[in-house]
């Protein structure tokens, strides 16, 4: 793959987000608003939160997809695991040694529990 494959590119900034009146109610910083029927697994639209579009062997992406405004980061990660999958690529996160860690969820949760056990009250009382 080489630039002289590109057809074309579109990218956005904070900035267009903000002008484009078509992301949703109020828009977002990262993209589409977050309206009840678009948010978790139905990002950005629940026909698209598979990473699949209609064409085939053609994914989209970015921080508008399931988790969302994550910059790209994970949801891009989410991507090249559905494109493993259909394509017959690598996948690292099953080698062994490179398991994937618990779900965001568990991590969540882990951590909460130790936030909230650490923010308990010490009490120590003295003698008088």
């Amino acid at each position: 793959m080489t630039w002289d494959n590109i057809i074309g590119v579109d990218t956005n900034s904070p900035y267009d987000h903000m002008r484009m009146k078509n992301l949703g109610p109020n828009g977002a910083m990262a993209g589409i608003d977050r309206v009840p029927f678009q948010v978790n697994e139905h990002r950005p639209t629940p026909e698209l939160a598979n990473y699949r579009t209609p064409i085939p062997n053609l994914y989209a992406t970015g921080g508008c997809w399931h988790v969302g405004s994550n910059a790209g980061a994970t949801e891009s990660y989410n991507c090249y695991k559905i494109i493993a999958t259909d394509l017959g690529l690598g996948k690292p996160w099953e080698e062994k040694g490179k398991e994937e860690p618990d779900s965001l969820v568990e991590q969540q949760r882990k951590i909460r529990k130790k936030v909230q056990s650490l923010a308990k009250p010490n009490y120590t009382y003295r003698k008088r």
